[in-house]
């Protein structure tokens, strides 16, 4: 373990100590994760602060524990290359691209969810309600008991002439849930965004060397297999299974500004 740690590179090992101690922080105090998750801008609980700490704040262990691993093993590398405070600079300005996609596709993903909730909510109907959740319930990622009592609801009051007013009371709660979970998405936490930013910037640097992870056992150029999970990361992101709580389009807006941090700044200034 000493070894390990003394072959981290300056950054990265800066980087791993203040993640690992925010990590212990939260498993002994529960109020560090709430603090230092970054909430959405129009969320009461925002603070500017979170878009630095929600880069060292993860959600469990696993999430700690992959984030670490792929930081210390290929952002030494990097940062061999690129020095240290570019390792720093990449880091962060990662994180905030990771953001940016993340918080971007969400507004433009909720402009239309919102627009039709509060026009149902205007005039509850029942071709309004069905529209509703052929368009933003199903196939979303809800859990199952919502998207169940949904088409309950939808069925019911499309076949029942009686209790209308029943069913447009539960259908606008409903609605109204959807639009309070568009304007206030969950925080977001974790050191993905910057780790996938390094992930593209290490493909980039050494695109010969081989990768390889436990759902893919054998080694893989990372000039391969980093595209490869990043098409994996656009299906997933697209896919939208209910079970999947990850903010894959995250992971891509950091690579991509990974790529765009070796192509338009190391590449031209350090050839």
């Amino acid at each position: 373990m000493n070894s390990l740690f003394m072959h981290m590179s300056p950054a990265v090992r800066q980087l791993a100590i203040v993640n690992a101690i925010v990590f212990v922080a939260s498993l002994f105090l529960e109020q560090t994760t709430a603090l230092f998750a970054l909430y959405y801008p129009t969320v009461s609980e925002f603070q500017p602060y979170q878009l630095v700490t929600y880069m060292f704040t993860h959600a469990n262990l696993p999430h700690f524990f992959f984030n670490m691993f792929a930081l210390v093993s290929l952002g030494t590398l990097v940062e061999s290359r690129t020095g240290t405070p570019q390792m720093f600079v990449m880091y962060f300005l990662c994180g905030w691209g990771a953001i940016a996609a993340h918080w971007g596709l969400h507004w433009w993903q909720s402009a239309g969810v919102i627009q039709m909730a509060q026009d149902f909510l205007s005039a509850p109907a029942a071709d309004g309600f069905d529209l509703f959740v052929s368009k933003y319930i199903d196939g979303q990622s809800y859990n199952k008991e919502f998207i169940d009592r949904a088409h309950t609801i939808n069925m019911a009051w499309a076949k029942s002439e009686q209790h209308q007013e029943v069913f447009s009371l539960q259908a606008a709660d409903m609605v109204s849930q959807v639009l309070e979970y568009q304007r206030t998405p969950p925080p977001v936490v974790g050191a993905s965004g910057s780790v996938y930013g390094i992930l593209m910037a290490f493909a980039m640097l050494f695109p010969k060397l081989k990768l390889s992870f436990m759902f893919i056992p054998i080694g893989i150029e990372a000039r391969f297999m980093v595209p490869l999970l990043m098409v994996m990361e656009l299906f997933l992101a697209n896919a939208q299974f209910a079970w999947d709580n990850i903010g894959h389009y995250a992971h891509l807006g950091g690579a991509i500004t990974g790529m765009l941090i070796i192509l338009l700044i190391y590449r031209r200034f350090f050839p």
